[in-house]
């Protein structure tokens, strides 16, 4: 479901402060990621380190938000990562511990979101990848994409 009344949003405007691990990074103007997790923390640095990755940010505060359902309660999933693989490929990227019932219900509707917003067409082709450990990044990039 896309936004009616803001299709379209930037990280041009991201300014917070927090008390959570923090990631340097040069491959995003946002200059951190903020780390959750230590899953997260090894996210940032494989996604530093692969030249296939032209940017990425760490969805905080950044509001890109899909609504789901789980447990008859409306709920909003937050991917963790939004990643610009080129040529108009993005990809949202989510690091789990484990895959439960809710993580599930989020997994379906970003899968749905993607569907919406590439038969829209006017923001690229996206993808939706779930990575339990850090060895899986990569590949996740590569089902997406080829290495020039």
């Amino acid at each position: 479901m896309l936004d009616d009344y803001l299709p379209e949003g930037s990280t041009a405007s991201v300014a917070f402060s927090t008390t959570k691990p923090v990631e340097a990074t040069t491959k995003s103007h946002v200059n951190f990621v903020v780390c959750d997790s230590e899953l997260e923390r090894a996210v940032a640095r494989e996604l530093e380190a692969d030249d296939r990755v032209v940017s990425y940010v760490k969805n905080d505060h950044l509001f890109l938000e899909i609504p789901y359902r789980f447990g008859g309660r409306t709920l909003r999933y937050i991917p963790d990562f939004v990643v610009d693989l080129g040529e108009g490929h993005r990809l949202l990227l989510e690091s789990k511990g484990h895959e439960d019932a809710k993580a599930k219900a989020k997994h379906s509707a970003a899968q749905r979101w993607v569907a919406a917003v590439n038969a829209d067409g006017r923001w690229g082709q996206w993808a939706h990848r779930v990575v339990y450990a850090k060895h899986e990044v990569r590949p996740a990039l590569g089902s997406l994409v080829t290495a020039p």
